[in-house]
């Protein structure tokens, strides 16, 4: 049995369907990620599992305990929310510890809870600050002391990083990870940023409409994608997807001998009718008899240069290093795919190669 078990949830708001028969399992100790477009249902399931929503049938089950049937303040889970949810009238020390007055721990064990945990989030000194008085990474060390000071079985957290900027991000979400992995606490996050889910994630479960695309370690899912959706929506740039119908590129005849050739796959690998065929920026490289394309704009992203250029009537990127060759708009480039690097989807989207 799973540390954490959910079957069958589903979750309408009037007409809408937000959660389809959602099933899902979360391994004790490991961070698990939500990934997925805005409404897709990620935030909503996150919520039923705090018990800040009710589920229109399933069930879910939390450390062998039917969770349905247990009080939200009786869970033992901790919730950071996206906009922290700090009070502003109360100063450090009292927005952390407010959980354990509300449950009536003793001034003693308090102490040396919040102690413990200041020095975790490296808040120390802090502890009579107004909130109003900190950055924006210092409230959110905040918001996760007090769901940490709890001792949870389970942390949520509701895009936890979605307020910080960018420079900031990395280093609350490397402190975010070491910390949970310090203390061996089961954790799911929400987020719609896949460098977050990346990183972040033991494992990432890909939601669409609902209902999960696809899991898996993140590096599986990125390298195996079950469908069109989840390849499209993992990788920056955005992986290449080239539509083929009867044998024609918008209107340009390939054929499969030329599409074998091109992708180093066999002839009778490649399907007849209509496919999509996708290679990831990455794997295209430039190559002296390869298919001809022309620059359409060069995109210099430090130590990565992205070529965009027109190949096949199509819009395609090609990832390469900046120090590598000089490109130029409107000049003419020859590319080849990486053997073996290309992906085939059905009319659609489902993966067949």
């Amino acid at each position: 049995m799973s540390f954490l078990e959910i079957r069958g949830i589903v979750k309408d708001f009037d007409d809408t369907k937000v959660l389809q028969g959602l099933d899902l399992d979360v391994e004790e100790k490991d961070i698990l990620v939500l990934l997925g477009p805005s409404g897709c249902g990620k935030t909503t399931l996150l919520r039923i599992i705090a018990g800040l929503l009710d589920p229109d049938s399933g069930s879910m089950t939390l450390d062998g305990k039917n969770l349905l049937e247990v009080p939200v303040e009786d869970r033992g889970i901790g919730f950071v929310f996206q906009k922290y949810a700090l009070f502003p009238h109360m100063n450090v020390e009292e927005n952390i510890t407010f959980g354990l007055k509300v449950r009536k721990v003793g001034k003693d064990e308090i102490k040396k809870r919040l102690d413990d945990v200041l020095e975790l989030v490296e808040l120390k000194g802090y502890e009579k600050r107004k909130v109003s008085e900190l950055s924006g990474g210092q409230q959110q060390r905040v918001a996760l002391a007090r769901a940490l000071i709890i001792k949870p079985k389970l942390m949520l957290l509701d895009e936890p990083l979605s307020n910080l900027d960018a420079k900031l991000r990395t280093s609350v979400r490397v402190n975010i990870v070491r910390i949970l992995k310090k203390l061996g606490i089961t954790a799911i996050m929400v987020t719609h940023d896949q460098v977050e889910a990346m990183t972040m994630g033991d494992k990432v479960v890909l939601m669409n409409e609902g209902k999960i695309s696809q899991e898996g370690r993140p590096k599986d899912i990125y390298f195996d994608p079950d469908n069109l959706f989840v390849a499209e929506f993992l990788g920056s740039p955005k992986i290449n997807v080239l539509k083929v119908e009867s044998g024609c590129m918008n209107g340009i005849n390939v054929g499969k001998e030329m599409l074998s050739k091109w992708t180093g796959l066999d002839e009778r690998a490649i399907p007849d009718g209509t496919f999509y065929l996708g290679v990831r920026p990455e794997y295209i490289a430039p190559a002296d008899d390869g298919i001809k394309g022309k620059i359409e704009h060069v995109e210099i992203s430090g130590a990565d240069t992205n070529v965009h250029m027109e190949l096949l009537g199509s819009g395609c990127v090609m990832r390469v290093s900046s120090g590598s060759v000089e490109y130029s708009e409107g000049n003419d480039v020859a590319v080849a795919f990486r053997s073996g690097s290309c992906y085939l989807f059905d009319s659609s989207g489902k993966r067949i190669r």
